[in-house]
């Protein structure tokens, strides 16, 4: 997944999707060393290589499912700028609209400047954060990003309405509805998103390495 969507989407895909299955791969591990020591010190032995063979379930991983076809409305490129919330992600693990009970269209915002600038927004980014500023150009109805080292980006289109920013992956899509104005997000729902991400063991708090990373340069 491009930087793009790790930086808007961390809040979001990461907790929702990728939460479960580290968690789940990290218990097994836990489980198998855990036992493995306790048959070096009660002295057993493997009996067969085929024995040490570690048994990988399956059963956290999520089923996988096509996405959409899109199909661009016909669009000039001033139809693409203005402001843009995100109304759902669309990923080959499911559709999502929100997360902790606040809307996905807070999370996720989008903004196409005329000046050939774009900026992909997050609660979670600096707003002076380099991270999620594009360039684009307009070919063929696609608003084709870059990022500010000129890398390419991902691509958007206007379809029924709507801007659909897609990866060329077909990993993910997210689709935005047009806006006067950013709908903010009230200090509230950022706990309560912290709040579910860190139940569900996705920690953001970093501050503790930063205490000690001090602590050891004095």
């Amino acid at each position: 997944m491009k930087k793009l969507f790790s930086i808007a989407v961390i809040s979001f895909l990461v907790a929702v999707c990728s939460v479960s299955c580290g968690n789940s791969a990290n218990t097994s591990e836990s489980s198998q060393v855990s036992s493995e020591s306790s048959k070096a010190e009660s002295g057993e032995t493997e009996e067969t290589e085929e024995s040490k063979e570690p048994e990988i379930s399956i059963d956290y991983m999520p089923e996988t499912e096509a996405l959409p076809e899109l199909s661009a409305d016909t669009a000039a490129e001033t139809d693409f700028v203005g402001k843009w919330e995100c109304s759902k992600l669309v990923s080959t693990v499911g559709t999502e609209t929100g997360y902790a009970d606040v809307p996905i269209s807070k999370m996720i915002q989008f903004e196409v400047n005329d000046d050939k600038t774009a900026k992909v927004s997050s609660f979670m980014v600096s707003p002076d954060d380099e991270a999620g500023r594009l360039t684009w150009e307009y070919s063929d109805n696609t608003l084709i990003l870059t990022d500010t080292d000129g890398n390419p980006y991902d691509n958007c289109i206007i379809q029924d309405g709507e801007l659909v920013m897609f990866d060329d992956e077909d990993f993910m899509q997210m689709y935005f509805k047009k806006v006067d104005e950013f709908t903010p997000m009230t200090k509230e729902e950022e706990d309560k998103i912290y709040a579910q991400m860190e139940s569900e063991g996705y920690v953001l708090d970093d501050s503790d390495t930063d205490e000690k990373e001090t602590e050891t340069k004095e």
